[in-house]
């Protein structure tokens, strides 16, 4: 990583901080953000009349299909060719009694599949499609962000990152991740009411789509970096450069759009021409902010000496 993209991660970091300690009022805007955002409400939506259809577990075609779903919908980076396997593996586990307990083991028991690798993440939603009140998802954003907390001596439930982090063993792991988002939910003075149902138990979807959209925003790639700024309000400038619109956000975040806003570009590959084209300097690690920066500082000279 070099500098630059290391000053931009401090820089974003910087920005999260400012935002804490996380309150109702700050999480509550971020959820109602999600609402605006079509694409992930459109695949939910699909997601929901899914599993409300195919709630058991025992037919493998069935959790073919929602494994499947789940994959594409969630980027879980599972390869195709090893859901098959997966969804074999679920059926085997006779899991439905405790889905609806709401048993934390069953994360653990799905991620560990014979023969692929631990998927905690992918188990954990799994999970959590079948009861939304029990199960949290864990997710390398909210982790992220969790991590973040703990620097800043916000969160006392866990010891060390690696507790929520790098746990090889998977139940410790989600108990310790899940514990953590307790504790953020509960914390005295700061309960956060938005994702509580009306006697005080956590809807852990309610608190995933929240926090994870604010770590991505802080802390995630340019395009949806983009849509989320423009969800919550948060200032956007653009600058035009022929036929491409330069879209960057409060964090530094760049994406590149045509210049009717109707398509987003390869932003690295964008940049990387208009760079080659104005005789910028750059190399294959040159992140895209440092690019999007550098023709954003050219422009403004070329218009300053007019």
């Amino acid at each position: 990583m070099d500098n630059f993209t290391k000053d931009i991660s401090k820089r974003r970091i910087e920005l999260l901080k400012k935002s804490l300690p996380l309150n109702d009022s700050c999480l509550t805007k971020f959820y109602n953000a999600w609402n605006k955002l079509d694409d992930y409400v459109h695949q939910e939506q699909a997601l929901t009349a899914l599993i409300d259809k195919y709630r058991d577990n025992t037919d493998v075609s069935v959790v073919l299909l929602k494994c499947s779903i789940l994959n594409q919908f969630y980027s879980t980076r599972i390869n195709s060719k090893d859901l098959i396997t997966l969804a074999k593996h679920i059926v085997c586990l006779n899991i439905d009694a405790k889905l609806e307990e709401g048993d934390w083991s069953v994360v653990g028991d799905i991620a560990k599949c014979p023969g692929l690798s631990n998927h905690i993440s992918f188990a954990s939603k799994y999970c959590n499609w079948h009861n939304q009140q029990s199960y949290p998802i864990y997710d390398r954003y909210v982790v992220d962000l969790l991590c973040i907390l703990k620097d800043n001596d916000e969160l006392n439930s866990f010891k060390t990152k690696s507790q929520i982090k790098n746990e090889k063993d998977i139940n410790k792991r989600y108990q310790a991740f899940g514990a953590a988002l307790n504790e953020l939910a509960y914390k005295k003075g700061n309960v956060l009411n938005f994702a509580l149902d009306k006697n005080k138990n956590i809807i852990y979807k309610a608190l995933d789509r929240a926090l994870w959209l604010l770590a991505k925003y802080y802390l995630g790639d340019e395009i949806s970096v983009i849509d989320i700024a423009e969800a919550i309000g948060a200032p956007i400038m653009k600058y035009i450069y022929e036929k491409f619109i330069i879209h960057q956000s409060e964090n530094g975040a760049i994406a590149v759009s045509n210049e009717k806003e109707t398509d987003w570009l390869d932003t690295k590959n964008t940049l990387q021409k208009i760079c080659t084209k104005e005789g910028i300097k750059y190399n294959k690690e040159t992140s895209n902010p440092e690019l999007g920066q550098k023709i954003i500082e050219l422009k403004n000279t070329k218009q300053t000496n007019k």
